[in-house]
Order: C-alpha cells, then sequence, then structure tokens
C-alpha cells in the first residue's frame, strides 16, 4: 500500500521528530545523523509513533532529503497530515488517531478524525501554526484538499469504500473525497442510462440492469454524504428515475412488439407460441419490477415522487397495454394467430390449385 510506505518513510520520522517539533530540534536531529553516518551508524530516536514500524536507516544523505523537503511550508503540512505528533494536543491526538487508523487499513476511521480536525476551527488552526511555526495560514478548504489527495493518490480504492454500504460521517473530507473520486462516475453512468441500444430486449435490459448495479450505489453514497434532501441528491435521484423509467417503457415495448402483432391498437394477437408468450411476458413483469423496486430504494420525498410521475405513467401505461397475466388470455391470442394462420394457408393452397386447374 502507497500510503503505508509515505508514512514509513515520512522526512519527520527520518529525522527522528513528530509532528510540531521546533525547527531547533530538527537541526539538531539532522547533525546528529550526519555524525553517527560519517562512522558508518545510523542514529536512533525515540518518538511517537516508531513503534511498531519497520526499521529504516537514518544516514547523511536521507537526512539532507529530508530537511530539504520540509523546507516548504506547504511540504511540510503534506508530511505532516501522514506522521505523528506526540500526543499533547487536541490537534495532535486527532491527527494521530487518523494516522494509527490508515496503518490499520480503517479508512474509515481514518476520515473520521481527519474530519475532526479539520472541522474544528481553532484546533486545525493550532495544526497549521505548529508545523509551519506561523509561517503560513491555510484555510478549512486547502487543507480538506491536501488531506483529500494523500488519500486519493495513495489508497487503493476509496470509491470502493464509499460505496461499500458503510455508514460514512458527513464532513469537508468526505464530501471532498466524494466528489474527487464518485462524481464523476455518476454523471457517466447517469448519461447511459437512458440510451437507446439496437440489442435484442434481454440484451437490453442486462445491460441497463448492470449498469443500475453501479450507479445505485453511489446514490447511496452521495445520499449519505450529502443527505436525501439535499439538492445534489434530488437532482441526480430524480433524473436517473425519469431515466429508468423511459429506459424500461423502451424495452417492454421491444417485448411487446415481438410477442403481439397489433398491441399498439389495443389488441393481443400472439406471434409466438403459449410457451413463448408466458416468457415475454414474465420478462415484462422483471423489467416493470426492476424499474419500481430500484427507483422505491431511492428513498425520494414526496416532491420528487410528484416530479417523476410523468415518467411512472408512462411506464404503467406500457406495462398496462403489452402484459397480461391471464394464462386464458394468452390461450385465445395465440389461438387466434393459428387460426389465421391456417386460414392464411388454406387460401394459399386455394390460389395454387385455382393456377394449376387453368394451367
Amino acid at each position: 500500500m502507497r500510503l503505508r510506505k509515505l508514512i514509513t518513510e515520512n522526512p519527520y520520522r527520518v529525522l527522528g521528530v513528530n509532528v510540531g517539533a521546533s525547527v531547533a530540534e530538527e537541526l539538531r536531529n539532522q547533525n546528529r545523523i550526519l555524525a553517527f553516518s560519517r562512522v558508518g551508524q545510523s542514529a536512533v530516536f525515540k518518538i511517537a509513533g516508531e513503534e511498531g514500524l519497520p526499521v529504516i536507516t537514518r544516514d547523511g544523505e536521507t537526512a539532507t532529503l529530508a530537511a530539504s523537503t520540509l523546507s516548504l511550508p506547504a511540504d511540510r503540512l503534506k508530511n505532516a497530515l501522514v506522521w505523528f505528533s506526540d500526543g499533547t494536543t487536541d490537534w495532535g491526538r486527532m491527527l494521530d488517531r487518523a494516522v494509527s487508523a490508515l496503518l490499520d487499513g480503517d479508512i474509515g476511521q481514518a476520515i473520521m478524525n481527519y474530519d475532526k480536525l479539520l472541522s474544528d476551527d481553532g484546533s486545525a488552526r493550532d495544526f497549521v501554526e505548529a508545523v509551519t511555526h506561523g509561517m503560513m495560514t491555510v484555510s478549512k478548504e486547502r487543507l480538506t484538499d491536501m488531506v483529500c489527495r494523500i488519500l486519493t493518490d495513495c489508497c487503493d480504492d476509496i470509491a470502493g469504500y464509499m460505496t461499500s454500504g458503510r455508514p460514512l460521517c458527513r464532513g469537508l473530507l468526505t464530501t471532498a473525497l466524494f466528489e474527487a473520486n464518485c462524481l464523476d462516475r455518476i454523471e457517466a453512468l447517469e448519461r447511459s442510462v437512458d440510451v437507446e441500444s439496437d440489442e435484442q430486449f434481454y440484451s437490453d435490459f442486462e445491460h441497463l440492469r448492470e449498469t443500475m448495479s453501479s450507479l445505485t450505489p453511489l446514490l447511496h453514497a452521495l445520499g449519505e454524504v450529502d443527505g436525501k434532501e439535499s439538492l445534489r441528491y434530488k437532482f441526480f435521484a430524480e433524473k436517473i428515475s425519469i431515466s429508468l423509467y423511459r429506459r424500461c417503457v423502451k424495452i417492454i415495448e421491444k417485448v411487446g412488439d415481438w410477442t403481439w402483432s397489433d398491441y399498439r391498437k389495443g389488441k393481443l394477437n400472439a406471434n409466438h407460441s403459449f410457451i413463448c408468450v408466458v416468457q415475454a411476458m414474465k420478462f415484462i413483469q422483471e423489467t416493470y419490477d426492476f424499474a419500481v423496486t430500484t427507483v422505491g430504494g431511492l428513498g425520494l420525498s414526496s416532491d420528487s415522487m410528484e416530479i417523476i410521475s410523468p415518467a411512472r405513467v408512462m411506464l404503467e401505461g406500457a406495462f398496462g397495454r403489452c402484459h397480461t397475466g391471464s394464462g386464458a388470455e394468452i390461450k385465445k391470442a395465440v389461438s387466434a394467430n393459428t387460426k389465421r394462420k391456417t386460414v392464411g394457408v388454406a387460401l394459399w393452397l386455394l390460389v395454387l390449385s385455382l393456377i394449376y386447374c387453368l394451367v
């Protein structure tokens, strides 16, 4: 995991200091490392967070590189976000819990503790001042962006965590992580929901189901991050619901065209055998149930339900025109079609016999 390497090889650790240490302590430790390096030895420091981590070799080259990395305030902040403090301050204890959670692979606990640090104005301010020694002021938003970039770049699958179904805490970092890792996916998948396909209806439905299986967890995550009453959640949930209803209408009508010859005129004349028609009716029912159940699981408000109601009416209409659950009605339709075909064959034979007689 890249994040573990970022922690174990952190320049603060290389210099043998905790986050918030004085510049004088950093310089003193650097000189000590250089002195030990000259006689072929590696300096050892007892600092908070060191226990349990793999041993690192401190020499003149690594110490000089670490000091150079920490020469700029912005770089000091980035590296401080993934190393331990001495645990004597409120901001330090929040930071320590976050970094410990990262080492344990508990991304949820890490995000929660980072969010506590970032959301507390006093702690965030004191953290920045202690790390930069008053040389830089940083807004909560910029500090949040720093943590977001670190986790996004170094964690294997932030989007997978966000959509895993585990509870998400609301906060600056959670929102930033969602926007960086999930929002583009929602927008891309949303656009593909109502795209009509030239495929057979069963393939069309399977692709729709695959799209929704990827999209639904993202929507649920957005509902947790923003709240289901938020404008952003309502916008996406309403738009996707309408697109889903419309796509299912097209699929149901495809099945209707395949099954019935005159369903658009209000007549059900079967084009296929009884077994085929029964299976087609099951498929229409499955498509209808999928649309209704999926939208029902989004937890839309009454206002949102009113907005999507015209699309729901379209779905109900298509279902009513194309579907029948009556075995007797299906038999009747199949029988009528068989009779038509029989009459057609008889007429064709009659024409052939007349032609033969004339010849």
